[in-house]
């Protein structure tokens, strides 16, 4: 096998889609709607500086409500990723191509992932400037916190590749998506925390996705105390892992 050859026709897989993302303005949409959106967080969200450790406290919380943000990137870079070449017919021409279909799977992850990773480290960044100005505070833990952050998107972007790998549009894709992603995840944390799970759901992407911020309170006492962050990381690596090598298995078999 020629890598040198396999390498380059990867990378121009990737280059071309990460083009088309900025070509039809998906990107700086994107962008823009995270960015408002995280200003009105920042705006609203309340700091209680009469609290036990209150900036971790805030800079928690901001994450928090940035994270929807974060999977509502990965839905507008990845739901539709395979799932569009389907649909519009041009699977004919690019998997005729001496160009192998792992070789366009990884291509196109690789550029939606990239897209994830840039609006994850705007949003973060923006988060981390917020609380350096308003507090003079930089959490001690935000590299393991970001680290964390990077790997729910690599997992949401495996799921979000799975679905868009059995579908054949993209709106479908997506709605499959935010109801693995949105709805199911937040039913199973909010009957987590009604008590009606007896053990912690450590399986739920959702609840591994909260070691973010465990990261950043550290030993504070709250809701994401019990989260075991090497638990959450291992947990976000397999979500990812499996989804993407059963979206490449069904890409390979598809016809």
């Amino acid at each position: 096998m020629n890598y040198t050859s396999s390498f380059k026709k990867i990378y121009a897989i990737f280059q071309f889609d990460f083009r088309r993302y900025i070509s039809n303005y998906r990107l700086f949409i994107a962008i823009l709607l995270i960015l408002a959106y995280l200003s009105i967080c920042i705006y609203f969200t309340p700091f209680y500086a009469e609290m036990l450790f209150a900036e971790r406290m805030y800079v928690a919380n901001l994450l928090d409500s940035m994270m929807i943000m974060i999977v509502i990137s990965a839905i507008i870079f990845a739901s539709d990723s395979l799932s569009s070449e389907f649909e519009r017919r041009t699977d004919l021409i690019l998997f005729t191509k001496p160009v192998s279909k792992n070789q366009i799977f990884v291509g196109k992850f690789l550029s939606a992932y990239l897209g994830i990773v840039l609006i994850s480290t705007i949003c973060y960044v923006t988060i981390l400037i917020t609380s350096f100005y308003k507090l003079s505070f930089i959490p001690e833990a935000s590299l393991q916190s970001f680290a964390l952050l990077l790997l729910y998107g690599f997992a949401i972007t495996g799921v979000c590749f799975f679905f868009s790998s059995i579908c054949s549009r993209g709106l479908v894709s997506a709605v499959f998506s935010i109801f693995a992603l949105l709805v199911l995840g937040v039913a199973i944390l909010d009957l987590y925390h009604s008590d009606i799970f007896a053990s912690e759901p450590w399986y739920s992407l959702k609840y591994a996705s909260t070691g973010i911020c465990s990261a950043i309170e550290g030993t504070v006492p709250g809701s994401w105390l019990s989260i075991d962050r090497s638990v959450s990381a291992l947990v976000m690596i397999l979500y990812g892992t499996f989804s993407s090598i059963f979206a490449a298995i069904i890409l390979n078999v598809r016809k």
